[in-house]
């Protein structure tokens, strides 16, 4: 009875571990999205003291960028997570779409007789 706490506790331990460093991986991913943004901002604003009063024609790539970055959700910092998820097909699908596929293939049978 002992040993089942205590192999009980372990996996808790190594889940609790493995999701604090999920946490760690995503605020790193956070921290790298916002210096991303704020190096934009400082070349638009580098860009905006260059060009004075043209700033509107002159800037408009460094202004696109800045808005770009900053109108994603937590500044763009898991889009390739989105994207790997968005084009993986969910385990559920697959298996429907198998079982589809069976079930089509007896009914062509079916006819063919």
């Amino acid at each position: 009875m002992e040993g089942d706490f205590k192999e009980q506790d372990r996996e808790m331990s190594e889940m609790a571990y493995a999701r604090l460093q999920l946490d760690r991986e995503r605020a790193r991913a956070i921290h790298r999205a916002i210096a991303d943004t704020r190096a934009l901002q400082e070349e638009l604003a580098a860009c905006v003291r260059r060009a004075g009063v043209n700033r509107y024609a002159h800037c408009r790539k460094e202004t696109m960028a800045c808005l770009e970055k900053i109108r994603k959700p937590w500044y763009g910092a898991f889009e390739a997570e989105e994207a790997e998820v968005a084009a993986a097909p969910e385990q559920g699908e697959a298996e429907e779409t198998a079982a589809e596929k069976t079930e089509e293939g007896a009914e062509a049978a079916e006819e063919i007789e």
